[in-house]
């Protein structure tokens, strides 16, 4: 089953679909607003929290 989830600012946006239990993440932003390297750095940071929350939730 789909679970398809977006959160939404004014100048970048997260949307996230579980495909086969994998979580897949598009993240969508403003330029000049949001450079790459901080849309990126962004993105990662999210990734972290979410392994560190699931490794959390497994224990």
């Amino acid at each position: 089953m789909d679970r398809r989830r977006t959160v939404s600012a004014p100048s970048i946006s997260v949307s996230a679909v579980t495909v086969n239990g994998q979580l897949c993440l598009t993240v969508q932003y403003a330029t000049p607003i949001w450079p790459d390297e901080k849309a990126e750095a962004y993105a990662d940071d999210l990734v972290a929290m979410l392994e560190m929350m699931a490794k959390g939730a497994a224990a």
